[in-house]
């Protein structure tokens, strides 16, 4: 084929009928997204024509210039000279891979030959080979600045773009490039491997970005106008790595032609890469059978679905395949024929029995399996399907009874697997119902057992019961019944009866019957004799059963952990792709904080045991977020629930703190909503961690009512406790539910009587910040009614009453116990001082503020401020413009918090306060309480026409 390109291919009709969109899906094994047709947004943004993206991509800022940046170099001579052999050495360290010596040497030779063109480009490969990216890609800007002609700084940039997602400025840097080498007088010289290396790469970027017209645009060019540069050189070793990958190349455009809704045109591609030849040919079959199933060209998808079965090899991985392809319209007589051909050739494997079944109606299909049970009865894969054809409807073929009989005869030849066998059909029947139903009246051992265990499935015990205990009645030899009856009396905690069922079972060497012993050991406090029994049971054992899982948890149990780890290593020797015993493993070094090193083996040993594993993968992405590699663990994330899939909610943790990483706020708004609706509904249970992750992003993107909202469903989450009351009332204060705070205040006062007082104390002072004065007094004289002698209440209510200059004495008489309690409190005593400047004692207001100047904590501002009023009603005004500027300092000091609402604005009131009485004017100081005469030697509270500071009382 040329490489031009590829036209209609030969015997196709010239015009096709497009199947409506949607109405086929793309086949299992490839991603949705990569080539459903886009909507909405997206289908915008992928139509935008090339001129348009390119016109609005922008020109990166170190290409913009016209003139190139002053050359700052000594031109001595010696200097340049020096420049010169510096450089040479450096470029010498860098052929001997000595990137560090190379980076010393060439920043000297930076330093004196400044905006050198070949020295930031040599730095922005030392910097790149010694792995640090950003620098490297500082000096390869700088290089590009200093020289138009740079195109290869220029390409790298972009590379480095790629590598990081930055998909528009990758473009920018590509498209910048082939700028360059258009415009008029370009240098001849340039490598002709730049051209088509930059123009390819610039099709990646336009893809990754959405521009799906435009990337489709870009490749073709490439196509056309194909470069086999001779010259050996970076760019053409690039452009040789991509020439080979030509096949996937054209398989991605035909993607890009599936996302426009252009199936012809991603069907000449595919076909364009089935004759070029790609590494993955069983991806391009199924896009070629979806193309041609979206063209209504179904006898072609058919005869594909045939050339992929008569494959050498073929059909062992085409079940789902031949599944999709009758679902979507291709003849199933067809493919069943050829499916029975191979079928006999190949070996009677079970992989095409399913697969033909898949293809066949319902009763052929039942009909092959049964002959294929009749040569291969183990095979449990067949047997499988065969109960999930015969659970159907009569109508379409079931027979339940046959399904019943079949499950039976299996459980009786796998009894370990009996459970899970009617669990499956149950699913298959669509319940127990059905089955229940078929199986009442006189019934052998055998089936009163599986009636026995689906009964267990429903949920009905003691049904359950009853029809073991006719199965052992019926046959009293049998073991399977025994061991469920035994099970289910020690789920109630009737360990006789388990024992009586047991004891016939004495020297069974069957893992359930030991566990079960085990069981029933542990559960009456027989640890020793339960350890004994698994030891001598393992004896002669294989390490790979249930039993050392048991052992493994008994030894755990008693505190033995190296003893328990080494047990469960010993198991995952003998199973090492066993992801339970992975999972144990974690758990267990999870709860114990100093085996770091035992899980990192563990995980390593994961990553190249069973990488592809779900459990592997699950602890991959959690380790990239630990590592803040989110765009990678989301990666991780989308293999483990792609698109379209149902959510796991496992993962949504994981989920979430990766959109908090990344800073999608919409996606965490929207995942901790469905979060916390399945927390409030009891289906999952709080994440402390991450609820603190999400509150603190929402708070830094400046969402501060959705930050305390998740903060709130925190806290909500624990179970009730005083810090969970304190917490709650503050946050329902700061959202305004001033009764929800009270409420769960007073609930727990209810429950932790003793911390009443402290509870009550914070809700009044959490009231009182949001401007409810008079609730927060409400609160305090209630507490005060059942705690009349706390001195914290009776001091904060004391306090406020004086603060409003109402009910002082008493005020006095709350603060005067208070101060009789605690004497040694610096906010007791300077109550009492406010007490009595309220009342216009202001000599004693002094002595005891002072007091409390003096006492530990007596350096508050409030205080000190206090103090100054007081001074200054008594003719001190030098002493009070002193005190007032120790307040205003502390007021200033970097990093100082403020936790008192009174300290509010109050710097703005101290340093007016002091310019007043500089200037010679009556300060605004606190006046006293309501009806308390002033003494006429006292100072003024303020001069004429000043209003009096918020909160305080004005003159009557």
């Amino acid at each position: 084929m040329s490489c031009a390109t590829p036209g209609d291919e030969r015997g196709e009709p010239a015009a096709v009928a497009v199947t409506p969109r949607g109405a086929v899906p793309p086949p299992p094994g490839i991603d949705a997204r990569s080539v459903t047709p886009l909507t909405g947004m997206a289908r915008q943004r992928a139509e935008t024509p090339l001129d348009r993206v390119l016109a609005e991509l922008p020109e990166p800022a170190h290409l913009r210039h016209t003139e190139p940046p002053p050359d700052t170099t000594n031109h001595t001579g010696e200097p340049a000279l020096a420049a010169q052999k510096l450089y040479a050495s450096g470029r010498q360290a860098l052929r001997t891979n000595d990137n560090f010596r190379a980076v010393r040497q060439l920043e000297q030779a930076l330093r004196l030959a400044p905006n050198r063109a070949p020295i930031l480009r040599s730095l922005g490969e030392a910097w790149t080979r010694a792995g640090n990216r950003v620098s490297a890609a500082d000096f390869y800007r700088r290089a590009a600045a200093a020289d138009p002609a740079d195109l290869d700084s220029v390409v790298l940039l972009g590379r480095f773009d790629l590598d990081a997602r930055r998909w528009a400025s990758a473009a920018a840097h590509f498209a910048a490039a082939l700028r360059r080498l258009d415009a008029p007088g370009a240098d001849a010289s340039i490598d002709p491997a730049v051209r088509p290396l930059a123009r390819f790469l610039l099709a990646q970027a336009l893809n990754q970005a959405g521009y799906a017209r435009a990337a489709a645009a870009v490749f073709d060019e490439h196509f056309r106008q194909d470069v086999r540069p001779t010259a050996a050189s970076s760019a053409a070793r690039q452009l040789a790595a991509f020439r080979s990958q030509r096949g996937e190349t054209m398989l991605l455009l035909g993607d890009l032609h599936h996302r426009l809704d252009e199936p012809a045109a991603a069907l000449r591609w595919y076909a364009a890469a089935a004759e070029r030849g790609v590494l993955n040919r069983d991806l391009l079959r199924r896009r070629l059978i979806y193309t041609r199933l979206r063209l209504g060209q179904i006898d072609a998808a058919e005869r594909q679905v045939l050339e992929a079965l008569r494959e050498p090899g073929g059909g062992a991985d085409l079940v789902e395949l031949v599944a999709y392809a009758v679902r979507h319209g291709v003849s199933a007589d067809t493919l069943a024929e050829d499916l029975a051909d191979l079928y006999e050739q190949r070996g009677r494997p079970a992989s095409l029995a399913l697969a033909m079944a898949d293809a066949l109606p319902r009763p052929q299909a039942a009909d092959l399996l049964r002959r294929h049970l009749d040569s291969a009865p183990a095979d449990d894969a067949v047997r499988s399907r065969l109960v999930t054809l015969l659970a159907a409807s009569p109508a379409s073929g079931g027979d339940l009874d046959e399904a019943i009989r079949r499950t039976v005869a299996a459980s009786a030849g796998r009894p370990e697997q009996a459970p899970a066998f009617a669990a499956h059909l149950r699913d298959a029947a669509g319940g127990t119902g059905p089955l229940l139903t078929r199986m009442n009246g006189p019934a052998d051992a055998a089936r009163s057992t599986l009636r026995g265990r689906l009964l267990t499935l429903d949920g009905r015990p003691d049904a359950a019961a009853a029809a073991f205990g006719d199965a052992i009645e019926l046959d009293p030899s049998a073991v399977g019944p025994r061991v469920e009856l035994a099970s289910l009396r020690l789920d109630t905690g009737d360990l006789a009866a388990a024992e009586a069922l047991l004891a016939p079972l004495a020297d069974s060497d069957t893992a359930a019957v030991i566990a079960l012993r085990v069981r029933a050991l542990r559960q009456s406090g027989r640890t020793a004799e339960a350890l004994a029994l698994l030891d001598r049971a393992l004896a002669d054992a294989s390490p790979a059963g249930r039993l050392m899982l048991d052992r493994a948890d008994l030894l755990l149990e008693l505190g033995r952990v190296p003893e328990g780890e080494q047990t469960l290593l010993d198991a995952l020797n003998a199973r090492p792709t066993d992801e339970a015993i992975y999972a144990r493993l974690l758990a267990l070094y999870d709860q114990q904080g100093d085996m770091t090193r035992n899980y990192q083996r563990l995980v390593r040993r994961m990553f190249d045991t069973i990488p592809e594993a779900r459990l592997t993968r699950i602890v991959k992405a959690e380790t990239l977020v630990a590592m803040r590699r989110f765009t990678a663990a989301r990666e991780v994330l989308d293999t483990l629930e792609p698109d379209g899939g149902p959510r796991d909610a496992e993962l949504e943790l994981i989920r979430i703190e990766v959109a908090v990483g990344l800073n999608r706020a919409d996606e965490v708004d929207e995942l901790i909503a469905q979060y916390l609706a399945a927390v409030v509904a009891g289906r999952r249970e709080a994440d402390d961690e991450t609820l603190i992750r999400v509150a603190r992003f929402f708070a830094r993107a400046g969402n501060q009512p959705r930050a305390i909202e998740i903060e709130t469903a925190r806290w909500a989450a624990r179970p009730p406790s005083v810090e969970r009351a304190q917490n709650l009332a503050s946050l329902y204060l700061l959202q305004g539910q001033t009764e929800r705070a009270e409420r769960v205040v007073a609930e727990a006062m209810q429950r932790h009587p003793d911390a009443g007082p402290g509870l009550a104390a914070m809700l009044a002072f959490g009231l009182e910040r949001a401007g409810d004065t008079a609730a927060a007094r409400r609160v305090l004289a209630s507490a005060l009614d059942t705690y009349p002698d706390d001195s914290s209440l009776n001091n904060s209510l004391g306090y406020g009453l004086a603060n409003e200059g109402v009910r002082l004495d008493e005020a006095r008489a709350m603060i005067a116990k208070a101060v009789a309690a605690e004497p040694g409190v610096a906010a007791y005593l300077d109550s009492m001082g406010w007490v009595y400047y309220k009342l216009a004692d202001f000599e004693t207001a002094l002595d005891w503020l002072e007091r409390g100047r003096r006492a530990e904590g007596g350096t508050h501002p409030v205080i000190i401020d206090h103090q100054g009023d007081t001074l200054y009603r008594l003719g001190r005004a030098a002493e009070a413009m002193r005190v007032w500027n120790e307040a205003r300092l502390i007021l200033m000091q970097p990093g100082y918090q403020m936790a008192d609402p009174e300290e509010e604005g109050l710097a703005d009131r101290l340093e007016a306060k002091i310019a007043a009485v500089a200037e010679g004017r009556a300060p605004a100081v606190a006046d006293v309480g309501q009806g308390v005469e002033v003494p006429g030697d006292a100072a003024p509270a303020a001069a004429p026409g000043a209003a009096p500071v918020e909160g305080e009382a004005a003159d009557p």
